[in-house]
């Protein structure tokens, strides 16, 4: 949903490690194309939720739609930069993959969201948040920094996190690593990442 942050130093060990991990990977994709640093506005647990096994895009945006109609969650900020991240009940699967961002039209303008499959592992959890975010922001409506035909064998976007398939853990977090245009090869922020596939990444502006 639509995330925020308090003050960290008034969280826990594990609190603090968290909310330092997603700084340090929201700082690091300003070279591309000045991304601003990233932060984390609200958060909102909604228990009442059942989406169904096999759960679609299409059923995600709605859910989105509905609860910032309903006030549950706020509606985006004045510079419409606002990504709804939805973590899913554990064990609820997806239609396909294992988490996506993508957009809809509501509220007379683009938004912006992302889903994360939860398996039951916080570790896996947050490698897949942290794939999905740093794309969101760097390529939010499928039109920004993406591969150029062929650097993906996959369908659909082929986007900085993509083309790399290693992982590490900054500050106590599970996160993936993504391609970094500055350092030519992929990395994790605050260290060297040696993946084990990776593929140079030609840019299509």
């Amino acid at each position: 949903m639509d995330i925020s942050e308090h003050n960290p130093e008034s969280r826990s060990g594990h609190q603090r490690g968290s909310h330092d991990a997603r700084q340090r990977l929201l700082d690091r994709p300003h070279e591309y194309r000045g991304v601003g640093r990233g932060e984390v506005r609200a958060s909102t647990v909604l228990a009442s939720s059942e989406p169904p096994d096999g759960f679609t895009d299409d059923d995600v945006a709605r859910f989105v739609r509905d609860q910032i109609a309903a006030g549950t969650i706020a509606g985006p900020d004045a510079g419409n930069q606002t990504v709804y991240g939805v973590v899913m009940p554990p064990g609820i699967k997806p239609d396909h993959a294992e988490g996506e961002h993508n957009t809809f039209r509501g509220h007379g303008q683009t938004i912006h969201y992302a889903w994360f499959a939860n398996a039951g592992s916080l570790h896996a959890l947050t490698g897949i948040m942290s794939h999905e975010i740093v794309e969101a922001a760097t390529d939010p409506e499928g039109d920004g920094f993406i591969g150029v035909d062929g650097t993906c064998s996959q369908e659909g976007w082929c986007e900085i996190a993509d083309v790399c398939s290693s992982a590490g853990v900054v500050d106590g977090v599970a996160v993936r690593s993504y391609w970094s245009d500055e350092a030519g090869k992929c990395i994790i922020p605050t260290a060297s990442v040696h993946p084990k596939s990776a593929r140079p990444l030609t840019m299509a502006r």
